[in-house]
């Protein structure tokens, strides 16, 4: 497994090195750790599961959707902020964490077809795992361009534009 940049945190890299983590392309680290296939083997899985980490040298995953439902269930470290764009533009933030009692959530769900992004919240690092219902697959996913608050949500540019990564085309 090669693992270009060095995590941050000095408690990141064992979780890494022991879940068997690699570099996520939008951002982290991440392993898929469940597959449920379709009876007979044929089409899209029904369900896939990974663990997902962020850390100080990692700390965003950029803005991306797809057509499926995705669970996220919070694991350990510090709190984690989802932030997402429904398709008719409206902007949530929430925090996964286990400071409950002051509004975050250990789970958070993200309706298909939301655009979402991740990133650290005043610590240096978080675990979570992800389930996706009908499961992941990588012709499913889209990231975000700059389009996204240029043209389909202006009004969002300044919350959107630190999650989308620079260098996309429109």
């Amino acid at each position: 497994m090669t693992q270009p940049a060095a995590p941050a945190h000095p408690e990141a890299a064992p979780v890494i090195e022991h879940l068997g983590l690699e570099v996520n392309p939008l951002g982290g680290w991440y392993r898929q750790v469940h597959e449920c296939r379709p009876p007979r083997g044929t089409g899209r899985s029904l369900v896939t599961v990974i663990t997902y980490l962020l850390d100080r040298a990692r700390p965003i995953a950029y803005l991306h959707r797809t057509s499926a439902d995705a669970i996220h269930y919070f694991h350990q470290g510090c709190p984690l902020a989802v932030v997402t764009v429904s398709p008719d533009g409206e902007l949530r933030r929430q925090v996964l964490g286990r400071d409950l009692e002051n509004g975050q959530s250990l789970q958070v769900v993200v309706v298909g077809g939301t655009w979402k992004a991740f990133e650290l919240v005043g610590g240096p690092w978080a675990l979570i795992s992800e389930a996706v219902a009908p499961g992941w697959e990588p012709t499913d996913q889209t990231e975000a361009t700059p389009a996204v608050y240029e043209r389909d949500h202006p009004h969002l540019r300044d919350a959107l534009e630190p999650l989308v990564r620079d260098g996309l085309d429109a």
